[in-house]
């Protein structure tokens, strides 16, 4: 009864005109859903280009994709430009959650891909939607700076999650096993020298890769990665020192997208004021605000950036 009840809601709320305001049927069923999350999180299923996926109700993911046009698809578009530059590449996708982003790479290309995720309940589903698509690999891993052992615990809302350590938890904790993306790259030797790696892990995504400096200097893939100043304090990361990261492993340029998926002004790592604006300015800071999705190409593909902000300028007139 639940299942069926919020799969109505979820259908009902899509079936909206998306517009800059909510109109009265999308505030009821805003609330009707929060009615219904209060008693269950039933799981529903959520049709992207030709696939289905299964995720619980309290997903944001399909509101998002209806009421935010550009929301997520950048994604797609560049792992096709990508794809049609490297045609062999394989690709990396940290914090794959449901199998999203698969989805969303695969309505636009197909290559090989290794998804890796930490959350069980988000792995359990991201096995069950990935059956539908071939040549993916799947990892279950919490990943970091550097092999260690950290108390804390997940914490999952609204589609996303994140490890609270344990001084900032007030609940149980458990020990959780941190380790790099190159030790798990070492279990999949066809994903060892990927070309293009996404990751987007609420505030770890510095620290992962940080952690995969040495097999970042080996492939020199695109990388795709969120960037939200809120998510980096709370993993205790300043965030600005990823750039001179990437900057000695011979990464030069960025495209840049707010979390909308609106392109922005492009920037240079070697352009120390560019960087602190996007830090500054383009984040806000605070849970549920504004964040960037950057997008960094390594000198060897210098081309390649400009090809994609030419196309992606294309795109956005």
């Amino acid at each position: 009864m639940l299942t069926a009840a919020a799969q109505l809601l979820r259908d009902r709320q899509l079936r909206q005109p998306a517009a800059p305001a909510p109109t009265l049927p999308t505030k009821i069923y805003s609330r009707l859903e929060r009615l219904l999350l209060r008693v269950a999180d039933p799981l529903v299923h959520f049709r992207y280009a030709t696939f289905d996926l299964k995720l619980p109700l309290s997903h944001r993911l399909p509101v998002f994709l209806h009421t935010c046009p550009h929301y997520n698809r950048n994604l797609g578009r560049l792992g096709k430009l990508v794809h049609d530059r490297y045609p062999g590449l394989t690709a990396v996708d940290v914090g794959a959650n449901v199998g999203d982003s698969v989805a969303v790479l695969r309505a636009e290309s197909n290559f090989p891909i290794l998804c890796v995720e930490a959350d069980p309940t988000f792995f359990n589903l991201l096995h069950y939607n990935a059956a539908q698509f071939k040549d993916v690999e799947l990892a279950q891993a919490y990943l970091g700076e550097a092999p260690s052992e950290l108390a804390g615990k997940l914490v999952s809302s609204s589609g996303t999650g994140h490890v609270e350590t344990a001084a900032a938890s007030n609940g149980a904790t458990q020990t959780i096993r941190i380790r790099t993306l190159c030790d798990v790259l070492a279990e999949h030797p066809r994903f060892a020298a990927p070309k293009f790696v996404k990751t987007d892990t609420d505030g770890y995504d510095a620290k992962i890769l940080r952690g995969a400096a040495p097999c970042l200097a080996k492939s020199k893939p695109v990388l795709f990665f969120e960037y939200d100043t809120y998510f980096l304090k709370q993993a205790n990361d300043d965030g600005l020192s990823l750039f001179a990261t990437l900057k000695d492993l011979g990464y030069t340029d960025l495209l840049v997208y707010d979390n909308l998926g609106v392109l922005q002004p492009p920037a240079r790592l070697a352009d120390d004021a560019a960087l602190h604006r996007i830090h500054n300015d383009l984040c806000e800071g605070r849970p549920g605000g504004r964040y960037a999705d950057l997008c960094a190409f390594h000198a060897e593909d210098a081309d390649l950036f400009a090809t994609a902000l030419r196309s992606e300028t294309e795109y956005f007139k």
